[in-house]
């Protein structure tokens, strides 16, 4: 799991870091850290299995994305969005930050309830001294 909570690196990261083998959280229309998983063993785009990936999984990242959002923490509940990497469109014109799809049919949707107990169990398990190299990451990919 990557989170990622600076808009200028989300958009530069949407652009060069992450393969088609990550799948990307975030709000649904409200401004919010990008939380990307990354699945091992998938070569091609198109058999990335979002509707496959596990329940605890997408809950986590769900709880993340609202948690680390500045309007979603304030909100009891709302709209998360996922979906493959490679479905995010960005081009240089977009402000930093913003996102559109190639094609919505593989968005996900879905609303996600706070669960205070459940980020302080993921807030506990964060670590900062991973000092990732994305170059060579994407390189590897």
């Amino acid at each position: 799991m990557r989170f990622l909570s600076s808009l200028f690196t989300n958009s530069c990261r949407i652009y060069f870091v992450f393969v088609s083998s990550s799948v990307w959280f975030h709000v649904d229309g409200l401004s919010s850290a990008h939380v990307y998983f990354r699945l091992r063993n998938t070569d091609i785009v198109s058999s990335i299995p979002v509707d496959d990936l596990p329940p605890d999984s997408v809950y986590d990242m769900m709880q993340i994305c609202k948690n680390n959002s500045i309007a979603g923490c304030k909100l009891s509940s709302c709209k998360m969005v996922y979906t493959p990497h490679s479905n995010l469109k960005k081009t240089f014109d977009m402000e930093s930050g913003a996102v559109t799809y190639h094609s919505t049919k593989l968005c996900r949707y879905q609303r996600c309830d706070k669960d205070r107990q459940r980020v302080k169990e993921l807030e506990k398990t964060k670590s900062k001294d991973i000092d990732v190299n994305y170059y060579e990451e994407m390189k590897a990919n």
